[in-house]
């Protein structure tokens, strides 16, 4: 019923990362080695993105158990679009320590920047056999599924989330899985849980103008026309452009 285009995720929204490294202490650089890396800092920091890449390239091959440089170089490709040399990195840094948590996450996160769901998947469950209790792992599963159209599976995962949330009182964070939890129930043509989803978010959204969106695309399918001009009406006082083909249906 739902165009799926209109229903994904602007990727990393609500999509909280609790990146603390767990690697161990990097081994020390020579002061050479350190001097470059900041070299590399110093570039990157005045813009000169090419002069920067070079001097954390030879950081790297200089001391290649040095771990800073392959942090910072990776995340200059990642924000350049420049997600396969980012990968490689990530990877390598796992190869080094397979434990390492943000590691796991900035690559899994590469992946979904690339549309690449599966993998994101697989990298998201690898971290899990580290740490079975990280929410925010459950999460990225349950945002890779929802972009795959993979409702159930969006579903499962969001709520297993959002109880992990709930039990460490990270009610924000459990706000945003409860809110990708309701948009899935949506696609599932729930739409009495995604109603009763959206409205206990209430409290963490209202305001946001796909908020009233989301409610008023869920009294639409229950063909309760009047409760979905009214949210749809919320939603464009607010600034948010309902797509004609719903407008359409309200007449």
């Amino acid at each position: 019923m739902y165009n799926a285009s209109i229903m994904k995720n602007v990727l990393f929204l609500g999509l909280t990362c609790f990146c603390f490294s767990l690697f161990a202490q990097s081994p020390n650089a020579s002061q050479n080695t350190q001097n470059t890396y900041l070299n590399a800092q110093k570039a990157q920091q005045k813009g000169d993105l090419a002069m920067a890449k070079g001097y954390y390239l030879q950081a790297i091959a200089d001391a290649p158990d040095y771990i800073p440089p392959y942090r910072d170089l990776a995340r200059l490709y990642r924000d350049n679009a420049q997600l396969d040399s980012s990968i490689l990195l990530y990877q390598s840094l796992l190869e080094k320590n397979p434990r390492d948590l943000q590691t796991h996450q900035d690559l899994a996160a590469a992946f979904m920047m690339e549309a690449r769901y599966h993998d994101a998947i697989t990298q998201y469950k690898a971290l899990l056999k580290h740490y079975p209790d990280f929410p925010a792992a459950f999460y990225g599963i349950a945002m890779a599924y929802f972009n795959l159209e993979q409702y159930s599976d969006a579903v499962l995962n969001s709520e297993l989330a959002m109880r992990m949330y709930l039990s460490s009182k990270s009610n924000l964070n459990a706000a945003d899985a409860r809110m990708l939890a309701g948009k899935s129930y949506l696609e599932l043509n729930n739409f009495d849980k995604a109603i009763k989803y959206f409205k206990a978010s209430k409290k963490h959204f209202q305001g946001k103008p796909y908020f009233p969106f989301y409610l008023g695309l869920a009294y639409l399918g229950k063909g309760d026309k009047d409760k979905a001009r009214q949210y749809f009406g919320q939603a464009e006082a607010l600034g948010y452009n309902i797509p004609s083909n719903y407008s359409q249906q309200l007449k």
